[in-house]
């Protein structure tokens, strides 16, 4: 039975740096050395942390009331054991393109004359998604050290819906995305275009120490099977075919364009001619 009193566990968005830890029983062998590191949510730009609170602090209901606590930044903790006996704690929250993007549209973050709020990211379920923009790579699930064929070592940060990032172990930023936007296939329709695509990867990719290779997946649906699934769009299941034919040949009529305009608007009377607001 869950106890009717607060949440008890508080998770802040605060960063440390260099804090030594206190041993409340025992000792810490002064013959250790490494380093661990721990990777979490953290809630959102919008929340400040977790646990989501049922208002804002102007009294508004808040919309990421009741999301996943899963649903959030990736926040790094780093355990250094090279102290003699001490242990200290740096942590970081991870922050990709698509962070910054989040922070720039939040209407939270940025309420005064933010020309950018229709770009805003929501949380839907276990997704932040901006209908604009994409989808967040939050970052928040995983790690995967690797060494190359040079023997440097590498580290990995990881999510279920985003290309995996290489990160600085020593400043626990953000480096790069693992390939080109062009090697990763989105996890959405072909017609939806977007600047933050969801990549539908395993966030527990494999690192082989023999031929010192990593192993990932990229998956995807057909469009109908992603259109069956969906919740965006109410449409007669009748005409699927016919819909995904008339936007398929949209599609390919777009790619060779030399300027892309009105593509909304297209989609959109496609999508109306099927009974679909």
């Amino acid at each position: 039975m869950i106890p009717d009193r607060p949440f008890p566990f508080i998770a802040s968005r605060k960063e440390l740096r260099n804090v030594a830890l206190h041993v409340l029983e025992g000792a810490v062998p002064d013959d250790w050395y490494g380093y661990v590191f721990l990777n979490t949510a953290a809630g959102t730009v919008n929340s400040g942390g977790l646990p989501y609170q049922k208002q804002l602090p102007g009294g508004q209901v808040n919309q990421e009331y009741a999301s996943p606590l899963i649903n959030g930044d990736g926040y790094v903790i780093r355990f250094d054991f090279n102290h003699g006996g001490q242990v200290v704690v740096n942590t970081a929250l991870l922050r990709p393109p698509c962070y910054h993007a989040d922070v720039a549209t939040s209407p939270l973050c940025n309420p005064a004359d933010n020309r950018f709020w229709r770009y805003a990211f929501r949380s839907f379920g276990l997704a932040r998604i901006s209908p604009l923009l994409g989808t967040r790579n939050q970052l928040n699930t995983a790690f995967l050290p690797f060494r190359l064929h040079d023997g440097e070592w590498r580290m990995l940060a990881t999510f279920d819906a985003g290309r995996p990032f290489e990160i600085d172990p020593a400043t626990l930023e953000c480096i790069t995305p693992i390939g080109e936007n062009t090697f990763w296939h989105s996890g959405l329709p072909p017609f939806m275009r977007q600047p933050f695509e969801m990549v539908l990867t395993t966030a527990h990719p494999v690192y082989d120490p023999e031929t010192r290779e990593v192993f990932s997946v990229n998956f995807t649906k057909t469009t109908k099977a992603l259109m069956q699934a969906t919740t965006i769009f109410a449409w007669n299941l009748e005409t699927l075919d016919e819909l995904e034919e008339e936007l398929e040949r949209k599609v390919e009529g777009w790619l060779n364009r030399d300027i892309e305009i009105d593509l909304v608007e297209e989609v959109e009377e496609v999508l109306k001619k099927y009974g679909i607001e």
